[in-house]
């Protein structure tokens, strides 16, 4: 069962200044990012993981950051609940972020186990720079959209 909460939100639609603020905090809790310190309570990993693939379009930075986490702690996620919470509550939009940000933990360390989850994830109906500071570029979005770049499809 999900938790009652920010965390607990239908992952679709548009994400806020205080969802991206309050997704931040939950990976400070994990002693993430420099200055913070761990709690002795972690937040919920799979949910935070729907959360910030939704977040990814506003916060490249926020992206890489669960990459470098998902390198080297990956093993604990949850991999079948992930792909369940995917298939159950992430919307398809946000699906190719997710995928990206998981095979990306693979290529760089993460247990190859987390494709099991990526297998979840649709990909996108179009091509398009996952981060939005990218697509207001036409030079990213000429080069995204004739195959020329990486996409997260």
């Amino acid at each position: 069962m999900m938790p009652n909460g920010p965390s607990s939100m239908t992952w679709s639609g548009a994400m806020s200044k205080p969802d991206l603020d309050h997704t931040i905090a939950r990976w400070t809790r994990l002693g993430v990012l420099f200055g913070g310190r761990p709690t002795r309570t972690s937040p919920d990993l799979e949910p935070l993981l729907l959360d910030t693939a939704r977040l990814a379009p506003i916060s490249a930075r926020l992206f890489y950051l669960a990459v470098s986490w998902l390198s080297q702690y990956g093993n604990f996620v949850a991999r079948h609940r992930l792909k369940r919470l995917i298939e159950t509550h992430l919307a398809r939009p946000n699906e190719p972020a997710l995928a990206a940000m998981l095979h990306l933990a693979v290529n760089h360390g993460a247990s190859k186990e987390l494709r099991i989850a990526a297998e979840a994830c649709h990909p996108a109906e179009e091509l398009c720079p996952l981060f939005a500071v990218h697509r207001r570029s036409p030079a990213r979005a000429n080069a995204c959209s004739s195959g020329g770049m990486v996409s997260s499809r």
